[in-house]
Order: structure tokens, then sequence, then C-alpha cells
């Protein structure tokens, strides 16, 4: 997998309260080797359906000519005269925020009618220079782009949100004019947790918002982070390998893995002790939920059940943020240690568990091959996530 810095980028939102769709849209591309990924959100005039269909036009026009190499100011301006418009208020129908980091460092930040991105670096803010095009349009108000760039390092962030943010408690005492002071709120989230993944820093920005709003968003409300850094590396393994002379392997895998350490399966976690010359030891402090406990192993950060815990992983990355009941401590573990992550080595072992097999399919058709599949492609297409698969 590659070495260069990597994006991890998450999205946290929620639908203006009583609608039943986002007006908002967010869409994320990384390309085939993972080392450019290009992030576009966009905020629809209005909210509900209308707006979500405009700003998901929009999104997806921006995201397919971004990542077609188009140049980003080229691309947005023709973006913008493609738009409709208000014929009362002479205005497009949606805004956007696009950003586009490549591996090398190189980032740009293309925005039109959105607040600006926040560029964080060292926990300062990044005064970085603006260039502004105006952009005639016929018939409707000119349009004004902005283009920022910068090398980046690792440990920046970017983070970028619909006015869904900026107008939180807007009318307030304390906020008249909206929630106007977001970076020293985010700058305290990374004093006190450095280390802070996107996907938490965004959910706690849109959570702070919905707070302000009295917890009935008066807007839909967006927020994206973006950080740059070096590859934190996880890896799974859920299965015994097709033949018992691949135990071995196995564990020698996981042992001199650089990185966090998730085993999935009893019968794997006892593969790994034996080999290891370690004992499991079932873990009942945090024994809630339908799930069979979790274990400890030393030497490896996370041991639980296998088929029925990486499929209601599945489920749970598959909801996204929206979920409506607390998770099992097995699956809401894992989901943390993997959206924490941004290179994933999953290895899965091919034996037959009978306990899991219809004899009626085919091998291709295994359950937990099936699972450890579907699971690797929702966190390599929906989280950008790099994902490696492995079958032994």
């Amino acid at each position: 997998m590659s070495e260069q810095l990597f994006s991890d980028i998450a999205l946290s939102a929620t639908a203006k309260y009583g609608e039943s769709a986002r007006g908002d849209c967010f869409l994320s591309r990384r390309d085939g080797d993972g080392s450019t990924v290009v992030a576009v959100l966009s905020d629809g005039l209005g909210s509900g359906i209308k707006a979500n269909v405009l700003a998901t036009l929009t999104a997806k026009i921006a995201l397919d000519m971004f990542c077609s190499g188009e140049d980003l100011l080229t691309a947005a301006r023709l973006i913008y005269t493609s738009l409709p418009t208000c014929s009362e208020r002479r205005i497009s129908y949606a805004t956007f925020s696009v950003v586009r980091s490549h591996g090398n460092g190189d980032v740009t930040i293309i925005e039109f009618d959105n607040p600006p991105a926040l560029v964080i670096r060292n926990h300062e803010l990044l005064d970085l220079e603006e260039e502004s095009f105006t952009v005639p349009r016929p018939r409707a108000a000119a349009a004004t782009i902005t283009r920022r760039v910068l090398h980046s390092r690792p440990g920046d962030r970017i983070v970028f949100f619909s006015d869904g943010v900026s107008q939180a408690g807007m009318g307030s005492d304390a906020h008249p004019l909206g929630w106007q002071d977001v970076f020293p709120y985010v700058r305290g989230l990374l004093d006190h947790n450095p280390e802070i993944s996107s996907v938490d820093l965004s959910r706690a920005v849109l959570r702070r918002a919905e707070r302000l709003d009295g917890m009935k968003a008066r807007d839909d409300i967006s927020c994206a982070v973006l950080h740059v850094r070096h590859p934190r590396k996880t890896i799974l393994v859920s299965g015994p390998p097709f033949h018992p002379q691949g135990d071995g392997y196995l564990a020698s895998l996981l042992k001199s893995f650089d990185g966090k350490k998730a085993v999935c399966g009893g019968t794997t976690a006892q593969i790994i002790a034996r080999e290891w010359g370690e004992n499991v030891h079932m873990d009942l402090s945090a024994h809630t939920g339908s799930l069979p406990p979790m274990s400890r192993l030393d030497g490896v950060d996370l041991v639980s059940e296998g088929i029925l815990t990486i499929s209601a992983l599945k489920d749970a990355l598959e909801q996204g943020d929206d979920h409506s009941k607390p998770l099992d401590p097995p699956v809401d573990r894992l989901q943390n240690l993997l959206l924490n992550s941004d290179s994933i080595h999953i290895v899965g072992g091919t034996r037959i568990n009978e306990a899991h097999q219809d004899p009626n399919m085919p091998v291709e058709l295994e359950i937990r091959r099936n699972a450890l599949r579907s699971l690797g492609e929702i966190l390599k297409t929906r989280y950008l996530k790099e994902v490696e698969l492995e079958f032994i």
C-alpha cells in the first residue's frame, strides 16, 4: 500500500428538523491508487427533496469533472454556468465547496457561496492567500468563485461545512448572528485530543450546531473534515486458514504487523494464542447486548466473536451516522477501530465452518468470505479507506 500522505475524510450531517431528506449533498472519491481524494459539499437552496436533488446534481457534476482531471477553476466555472437559477431571487440553486488533496501534499480548495473552509495547522488557523474570480452569467447575478492552495503537512486539517453550521443558534442571546466562532471550538477539541479522527471531529461540530439550535436543526447541517496524515494501519483477521499448516503464517503475519490488530472469531483467536504461546481470556466487563462477550489476548487490540460481529458492523457502516439504537460493545469498538484507521488489511481464513455453511451453496458463497468482501467494499467506497483483502 502507498506510503504517501493519506487524506482521512469523513462527514457528519443531519436534515432540517421535520424534513425527511437533507438539502445538502456530500460526495467524495479516491483515485485508483488511493493517492488523491476529491470531496464536494453542495448546499441546495431551501430544504427537503427539491434542495436535495439540486445539491446532488451539483455535487455529482463537480465530482465527475474534478476526478477526470479537469482544471478545478474551469470546472467550477462550468458548473456555475450550468446551474439553474431562481427566477425571483436571481441566485443559483446550489452552493459548493470542493477540496482536492494529492498524496504529494498539494491541496486545492474551490468555493462558491459556502462558508469558508477552516484550514488548520498546529492547532492554528492558516491565513491562505485567496484568489477570487467573477463569472458572469446571462439573466442572473455574476458569481464569485474563490480558490486557495497549499502544500499540506502531516497533521493539517480542513474543516468545511454548510451554512447550517455557521447559522446555528442565530437569533439567540449568545449567537445573534449565528455560530461565527467555529474555529475556537474546533481548536479546543484538538487541544483536548490532538489525534482526534475526522469522523469524531465532524460529529462533534454537528452535535454542537444541533445543540445551538435547541436539538431541532433550523437548516440542513453538514460538516466534513479532511485530515492529512501518515496512514494509520489496522489488520483484521477472521477465520482459520484453509490448511492447518497456514496457522503459523497467520500468527506471524499478525505478530509482525505495524499497527492496530483485531481478531474476530473464537477459533481464530485460539489459533493465534496457541502459536504465540499465550492465552485467551474472556472479558465480561462490557458485556451488554446480544453478541458474545469480547476477550483479551496480549498483543491484540480487539478480540471478538466472528461472523455475527462482522455482519452487525457491516449493517452499522451502511447506516452511517444515523443509529436508531446503541451498538453492541464489540461492534462499537470494532467500528471505532476501523474508522480511525486509514489503511486496513483484512485477512479471511477459508476453512469452512460447518455452522455457517449451507451445503447447497458453492464454496465461493461461503458466508464469512462474502461478509469480509462486503465489509471491505463499504470501507473502501463509502469511507474512502485503503483496503487490502487477502484470503488464506
